[in-house]
C-alpha cells in the first residue's frame, strides 16, 4: 500500500515571534498565526484527507480546525496525540534562544533528548502504519462490494516506491520545491492522503528517523539547511507491507507558497 503523508507545522504564536523556546507549554496561535491557517485553509479547501492526526497542543490543533472547517471533501475527525508533541526543553521553556544550553550528553535539564522525541515518534509511526493497513482493507472490501469504485488507486497509479528520487521529477530550486499542488497532489491523485499537524522540531526529528531507520529518499536539491516557516508543508510518500513501513520518499519539503505575500514576523 502506497499513501501520501503531508506534515503541517502550526501557525505562528506570540512565542516564535518573540524568539522563545515553547517546547510543551501549550501557547495558543496569534492572530498572524490564524491569519497563516486560514491561508492554508483555503490553499487546501479541495485536498482530500483520508486520516488527520494533530498534536494535542492548541497550537497544532487551532491551525489544523481551521484547515478541517475550511475544507469541501467531507474530511474526516482529528485524531489527537500526545505522541506528536513538541520536544520538551523543560527549564528553559519560556525563555530566549540565547539562555539555552544543553549538556555534553545533549540532555536539556527536565526536558527530553532528540532520542527520546524520536522513540515515540517512531511509536506513532507504527500505529500510523497499522491505521492505514486497516483503511486498505476497508478500501479492498468495499471495492469487492462495488461500493466504492474510487477506493483504491488505478492500476496504472500504483507504483514500488525506491526510485534515484535525482532522477525523477523536477529539481528542487533553493533547497526547497515551492509548489505543493504542481508536485504533490495533481487532479488525478487517488492514493490515501494523510495530514499530520505538528511542531518545527518534532519534523526534523522525523526526517532524522526516516534517515536513520527507514533509509528516506529525499528529492535532488532539497536541503535542510532551512527550516519550515509556520504552516509550511512536507509531503513524504510512503509505501506499507503487512503493517510496516518499508519504503519513504520525500517530496517537498517547507512549501510556502500559500503565504505568499503575508508579512510574517517568525522566529
Amino acid at each position: 500500500m502506497i499513501f501520501m503523508l503531508t506534515f503541517v507545522r502550526h501557525g505562528i504564536t506570540e512565542y516564535n515571534a518573540q524568539g522563545l523556546y515553547q517546547g510543551q507549554v501549550d501557547i495558543p496561535l496569534n492572530d498572524l498565526g490564524f491569519r497563516q491557517a486560514d491561508l492554508l485553509g483555503s490553499y487546501l479547501e479541495n485536498i482530500k484527507f483520508d486520516k488527520i492526526y494533530s498534536s494535542d497542543l492548541s497550537r497544532c490543533k487551532q491551525t489544523v480546525d481551521v484547515v478541517v472547517k475550511k475544507n469541501k471533501c467531507s474530511p474526516p475527525e482529528v485524531v489527537l496525540d500526545k505522541r506528536l508533541r513538541e520536544q520538551s526543553y523543560g527549564i528553559f521553556e519560556g525563555k530566549s534562544f540565547e539562555d539555552c544550553w544543553r549538556s555534553g550528553d545533549g540532555r536539556i535539564p527536565g526536558g527530553e533528548t532528540d532520542e527520546q522525541v524520536i522513540a515515540r515518534t517512531d511509536s506513532f509511526l507504527k500505529q500510523l502504519c497499522k491505521d492505514m493497513t486497516a483503511i486498505e482493507s476497508c478500501q479492498k472490501e468495499g471495492a469487492k462490494e462495488g461500493t466504492s469504485p474510487e477506493a483504491l488507486p488505478h492500476e496504472e497509479d500504483t507504483h514500488k516506491l525506491g526510485k534515484d528520487k535525482s532522477e525523477t521529477g523536477p529539481e528542487a530550486k533553493d533547497g526547497h520545491i515551492r509548489s505543493f499542488k504542481e508536485l504533490g497532489y495533481p487532479e488525478e491523485f487517488c492514493y490515501p492522503h494523510v495530514l499530520l499537524s505538528s511542531h518545527g522540531m518534532l519534523l526534523r526529528l522525523l526526517i532524522r528517523l526516516l534517515k536513520m531507520k527507514y533509509k528516506l529518499k529525499i528529492r535532488k536539491g532539497l536541503s535542510m539547511r532551512y527550516k519550515s516557516p509556520n504552516t509550511g508543508l512536507t509531503g513524504f510518500m510512503v509505501e506499507i507491507a503487512d503493517g510496516k513501513l518499508v519504503n519513504v520518499e520525500c517530496e517537498f519539503l517547507f512549501c510556502d507558497d500559500h503565504l505568499d505575500g503575508l508579512e510574517e514576523d517568525d522566529d
